[in-house]
């Protein structure tokens, strides 16, 4: 499986298609948290991030359960969300979060495709 999956998913976040396909994946996973979305008309990676950033700190202002349950959701490895706790840097954590579900999203659209 490794062979379908881009060495850098980065670049991913930077192509149209995949950017708005990711923000509607993390409005999907953010549903059942809170009402706040990212904007889905907004095509600057970095701008994302930043207002995923802010979910995030809104996330941590709800409870433990609430930002627990989003990470869970997003099927974020354990180990970087550890790495979170112990820094509390939401910059990292929005950057992960974003790069997993830009892996879903590349990964549903490389799987319907055959």
């Amino acid at each position: 499986m490794n062979d379908i999956i881009p060495k850098d998913l980065n670049e991913l976040l930077g192509a149209g298609d995949y950017l708005r396909l990711t923000i509607l994946q993390v409005n999907k996973d953010l549903s059942s948290f809170t009402t706040e979305r990212l904007e889905e008309t907004e095509i600057d990676p970095d701008k994302i991030r930043t207002q995923l950033e802010q979910i995030i700190t809104l996330l941590q202002e709800q409870g433990f359960s609430s930002l627990n349950g989003f990470v869970y959701r997003v099927d974020l490895h354990e180990n970087k969300y550890q790495d979170f706790l112990k820094s509390n840097d939401k910059s990292f954590l929005a950057q992960e979060i974003l790069k997993r579900e830009v892996l879903k999203v590349y990964l549903k659209s490389q799987l319907s495709d055959k």
